[in-house]
């Protein structure tokens, strides 16, 4: 009996190195889907076949529902063009789509609903990545290998300093005859760093693409900066005395209007947090994030566009440091 104990233990040695590198904690974590949850990256392109530009993309997880007894959570992206003119700026966060998604909690594979294909041993799913590999790991994803896709390995499974924390890290890499890249998966976090080269067509024709996060809202804490605001303006290099907020002009509008606002230097580290301006409905629902991130103190301006919202009141709140103020306009159409 002593004999078989020592015996156990010594595979229980050997085995649990292996194992635990890939199965810390709640392997879900690495890309949490609650409703609610939201990333912006910075995108950019370069390349032949698809030119070159940067922008902003918005991923959020906006409802769920349940198929064959499984919950998949369905997701909205937002784009918007920083500069240049070019193809596909903000796309391919996963091979597939970033829409009906879930994680398997036993085998940690992250599965695409596909009404009309899917894997040998998940119907109707496709595999994106195994968040259960273990350093060198090779996995099919999207069920089969191709020439395309020659070979697709878990490449680094070393933390990583993300917005002020150490945290857990899961990278995998891919190389074929026709594509090279890979992504990143953080813990309590999701995916931060995408990039994809792309030989297309017989011309030569390339085309990279890369996605950069730069901020996230993960079950109601906000890091790094999540705003889409693109055409924030300094409207005065003289820093101002104190906080404002002023009434947006013009009021009512009819779709774009300009709210003004200043942050000042006495306010010890508090301009150092997140200054957060926001829209909301008449029933208090936000609807809008117009600026979420550090700012150095300085007066500014920011256009909002109601285009895609219906007449009515809302209300934009502007909080920063201990200052927080709340005005009303109204949309007209």
């Amino acid at each position: 009996m002593k004999k078989i104990f020592y015996i156990i233990i010594y595979f229980l040695l050997i085995l649990l190195p292996c194992i635990a590198p890939g199965q810390s904690g709640n392997i879900t974590n690495f890309l949490p889907l609650q409703t609610g949850n939201l990333w912006v990256y910075h995108c950019s392109t370069s390349g032949l076949w698809c030119g070159g530009c940067s922008g902003k993309t918005k991923i959020m997880v906006i409802s769920s529902n349940t198929i064959n007894g499984k919950t998949y959570y369905h997701a909205q992206t937002t784009s918007v063009t920083i500069s240049g003119s070019c193809t596909g700026c903000g796309t391919g966060i996963l091979r597939t789509s970033f829409d009906n998604i879930r994680i398997d909690s036993i085998s940690g594979n992250v599965l695409v609903y596909n009404s009309t294909s899917g894997c040998p041993y998940s119907p109707n799913e496709i595999m994106q990545d195994s968040l259960k590999a273990r350093l060198r790991d090779s996995i099919n994803m999207n069920c089969t290998p191709s020439n395309f896709m020659l070979s697709y390995v878990c490449t680094d499974t070393n933390s990583i300093i993300l917005f002020g924390a150490t945290r857990e890290n899961r990278h995998y890499g891919y190389f074929g005859t026709e594509a090279a890249g890979g992504r990143n998966y953080v813990k309590g976090i999701g995916i931060d760093t995408v990039i994809t080269y792309t030989l297309e067509g017989g011309g030569g024709s390339t085309c990279t693409r890369r996605m950069e996060l730069l901020g996230c809202v993960i079950n109601g804490v906000v890091y790094g900066d999540t705003s889409m605001l693109v055409g924030i303006e300094t409207v005065s290099s003289e820093i101002p005395d104190n906080y404002s907020l002023s009434q947006n002009y013009p009021n009512p509008f009819n779709p774009n209007t300009v709210i003004k606002f200043s942050i000042p230097v006495s306010v010890g580290d508090a301009y150092m947090r997140p200054v957060q301006l926001k829209i909301y409905d008449i029933l208090g629902k936000e609807v809008a994030t117009l600026v979420n991130q550090q700012m150095q103190p300085g007066s500014y301006s920011v256009d909002w566009d109601g285009t895609n919202y219906p007449s009515g009141v809302y209300f934009y709140r502007l909080e920063a440091g201990d200052y927080t103020l709340t005005r009303k306009m109204i949309l007209i159409k």
